[in-house]
């Protein structure tokens, strides 16, 4: 059967939204439950030969894009500042135009 689903939750992590420290430490937490899904859905190690390999790795890569695995975190505050300058730039200069 599906353990995975009934599987404990990860240890709580504790929520520092203010700091952007917690911010990792979510992303961290995230990042190893992916990982443990990942690696519990399409384990590497019980794999029978070269071509039961190559399909679980493409399984793998899939389940990574599908829950944002293959991202880090630079990648997410770079994203985040892309989106954030022109906002921060114009809601600036609304409040300094005369």
């Amino acid at each position: 059967m599906n353990d995975w689903i009934v599987a404990p939750a990860p240890p709580a992590v504790k929520c520092q939204a203010s700091h952007p420290a917690g911010a990792v430490e979510h992303a961290s937490a995230l990042q190893r439950r992916g990982q443990e899904l990942r690696d519990a859905l399409f384990p590497l190690d019980k794999a029978d030969g070269p071509s039961t390999v190559l399909s679980s790795a493409e399984d793998r890569h899939k389940l990574e894009q599908l829950l944002g695995m293959d991202r880090g975190i630079v990648a997410d505050l770079q994203t985040g500042l892309t989106i954030l300058g022109p906002l921060l730039a114009s809601a600036t200069a609304a409040f300094l135009s005369p």
